[in-house]
């Protein structure tokens, strides 16, 4: 008798870096695919933005102006990418347009492997990923 297994899948580095631990077996694989994580059109437009500013990076109000997104909607989104170390802040500061102190950020090297894989599919979703 023969036991077959399922084929293993070897990740491309990339997927190595952004995907969650899975045990290389096509079912793990594609449970780990649908776990990456998924770049909304929002956090796309704002790591592209901050992607194309470099290290000059950019405030909440800044990426706010740019994009033409209110900034109330902005602000937990970078939040939320700082949480997941996609961008961070530097030791800038610049004025707001209303004259006040803001933080500047920047993207990191995950946030550019995050953006690059999300670009697969023009949706915010990498290739191969659902929802």
């Amino acid at each position: 008798m023969t036991l077959h297994y399922p084929p293993v899948y070897q990740p491309s580095l990339l997927e190595a870096q952004i995907m969650p631990a899975h045990n290389g077996t096509v079912t793990s694989v594609a449970a780990a695919a649908q776990a990456i994580p998924n770049v909304g059109p929002q956090k796309r437009r704002i790591l592209a933005y901050l992607n194309e500013q470099g290290d000059y990076g950019s405030t909440q109000n800044q990426a706010s102006r740019a994009l033409n997104i209110p900034e109330n909607t902005v602000h937990p989104r970078f939040n939320e990418m700082a949480d997941d170390h996609w961008i961070e802040p530097t030791t800038g500061v610049r004025n707001t347009q209303y004259g006040k102190a803001a933080r500047v950020y920047v993207i990191t090297s995950k946030g550019r492997e995050v953006l690059e894989a999300s670009e697969g599919n023009g949706d915010g979703h990498p290739v191969g990923a659902k929802g």
